[in-house]
């Protein structure tokens, strides 16, 4: 996230109720091309580990098993930005090597919505 810019309305804040919804709607803004357009956020599980749950006091990244991980914080960020824009669809897909998960990938599509003249 540092590597990018992002800015929101306080009027777009305030409805927000999760860490983690926040934290998505930041990587949104940063990734995407004008503001909150599609986009598609890529990582590997420790990539989005660090977005999510950055570091405990001592520095050290905190981690959890990735379907906690999927199941807690993705999930439970996606079900709250898609009722805070009902004209969003997220489509989370997981990464693996194997049985093993190596990181996620996140498309964010806004539908067009139909102007009223």
């Amino acid at each position: 996230l540092k590597e990018h810019f992002y800015s929101f309305k306080l009027s777009e804040l305030s409805r927000v109720r999760s860490k983690y919804t926040l934290t998505l709607m930041k990587l949104w803004n940063a990734n995407a091309i004008g503001k909150l357009t599609n986009t598609t956020i890529k990582g590997s599980l420790n990539e989005w580990e660090s977005w999510f749950l950055g570091s405990d006091k001592d520095g050290k990244q905190r981690t959890m098993s990735a379907g906690v991980f999927k199941r807690d914080v993705l999930k439970k960020a996606e079900m709250e930005l898609q009722s805070l824009y009902p004209d969003v669809q997220l489509f989370l897909t997981t990464k693996k090597q194997g049985v093993k998960v190596v990181g996620y990938e996140l498309d964010i599509v806004r539908l067009k919505t139909h102007l009223r003249l």
